[in-house]
């Protein structure tokens, strides 16, 4: 696919004519050759005026496409990529002449384009579309031509103070403006961040924090200044229990049955037409989204392919279901089991533990057998009651003072007395 080039400007610095094509080397009005200073625009300060596109067969294409411009180094002029000698003094190209991007290393790269959000804009009093439907290959007006800063610059070959810009009516157009100073930087895109995402990032990450830094535990010194205990017993007893289910355990005795909806199966009813959305690509255009200067007076124009796509709008026949109860035969049973009765418990504020009398039938048996040892202790000023192992509680005594770990449950574990 040929390149999409079209030709450029330039400025006289001397006498301030504008809108020179490029590839003119002498100012028509003053006479004055373009030289090392010479930096070429893409955009007419002249809305009048057309873009000159170049077709691949025509000669300005391979000029635009050989290279970008010399600058003799004996007297100062600005010559085309494929003269071997200066078009004025005549002197060979050498290793001292300078090419157009050794003046300016900043215009080299992409010139990035910002469409906005409109899909059509007007040039040279024309709407330009972006339908993808006709195969008119569309050119968007690219960039703006600021009225630039008036600053002076001492001429080297005749030392006389020029104006280095001529000011100029700026064309219009909604894009935003671009500088063709030496010192221009092109600006990177706006990078918008997503803080809404990043505040609920930094949410989560503050509770995993607290939750880790209440997970554990804290030392301190604490003072004992009390003790207690407990311990239960729980008791079971064996019983006669009504149940029901589908099946019946081992053990079960049949009481009874009942046919009863075990589950619900869907069952296909009947199909209804429906109405949905749903996008679909239309074909797909060129967008320039960049120029490229090409150090000769001569520009390029970067484009992508952008997929054109649309809502349509379609019915579809979508099946209904019904959920149909499905029976089966439940049963209801005795059986004997173990369950739970109550629980005795002791205890006291002594270091004499013991478990609790017990007093059962002929039904009943001991279960689950609990005990808990605890302190009563002064940290910071604060009474507090915190529970330890038996091994460490019984240990300890009223008036020591501990090292210990402090869990969020209130458990503690001794370090040092």
């Amino acid at each position: 696919m040929p390149r999409r080039l079209f030709r450029g400007y330039w400025d006289c610095r001397h006498c301030g004519t504008i809108d020179i094509m490029d590839d003119i080397y002498d100012c028509p009005h003053c006479g004055k050759a373009r030289d090392d200073n010479i930096i070429f625009h893409p955009y007419r300060h002249n809305e009048n005026k057309p873009r000159h596109y170049v077709s691949s067969d025509d000669s300005d294409y391979r000029r635009l496409t050989s290279g970008p411009d010399w600058t003799c180094s004996y007297c100062d002029s600005n010559n085309a990529f494929s003269n071997t000698i200066c078009r004025k003094c005549g002197h060979s190209k050498d290793e001292g002449d300078k090419y157009y991007f050794d003046h300016h290393p900043e215009r080299k790269g992409i010139i990035p384009i910002d469409h906005g959000t409109n899909k059509t804009t007007t040039n040279n009093n024309r709407t330009v579309s972006s339908d993808a439907n006709d195969n008119v290959v569309h050119y968007p007006p690219l960039v703006t031509i600021p009225t630039p800063p008036t600053k002076t610059k001492v001429d080297k070959h005749e030392n006389d103070s020029k104006n280095y810009y001529p000011t100029s009516a700026v064309a219009s157009t909604s894009l935003k403006p671009y500088d063709y100073s030496p010192n221009y930087r092109p600006q990177l895109p706006e990078i918008n961040l997503p803080w809404e995402r990043i505040g609920i990032i930094a949410i989560i990450i503050a509770a995993i924090i607290s939750v880790f830094c209440l997970l554990t535990p804290k030392e301190r010194t604490i003072t004992i200044t009390g003790v207690d205990w407990e311990r239960s017993i729980v008791v079971e007893e064996y019983r006669t229990m009504h149940e029901s289910d589908w099946h019946v355990p081992p053990g079960g005795r049949i009481t009874s049955t009942r046919s009863e909806i075990h589950h619900y199966d869907p069952v296909l009813d009947h199909y209804e037409t429906v109405t949905k959305t749903r996008t679909v690509v239309t074909g797909s255009h060129e967008e320039v989204v960049g120029i490229r200067d090409l150090g000769n007076g001569g520009f390029e124009e970067i484009t992508t392919v952008v997929i054109d796509t649309e809502e349509e709008t379609y019915t579809e026949l979508e099946p209904q279901y019904v959920d149909v109860p499905v029976y089966q035969t439940k049963y209801y049973y005795d059986i004997e089991r173990w369950v739970y009765d109550h629980t005795v418990t002791a205890n006291g504020r002594d270091k004499e533990p013991y478990w609790p009398e017990v007093n059962l039938t002929q039904s009943q048996r001991e279960s689950n057998y609990t005990e808990v040892y605890g302190i009563y202790a002064i940290n910071k000023a604060k009474k507090t009651h915190y529970t330890l192992s038996y091994e460490s509680w019984r240990n300890v005594s009223i008036g020591d003072i501990v090292h210990v770990k402090v869990y969020i449950t209130g458990y503690v574990e001794i370090i040092d007395e």
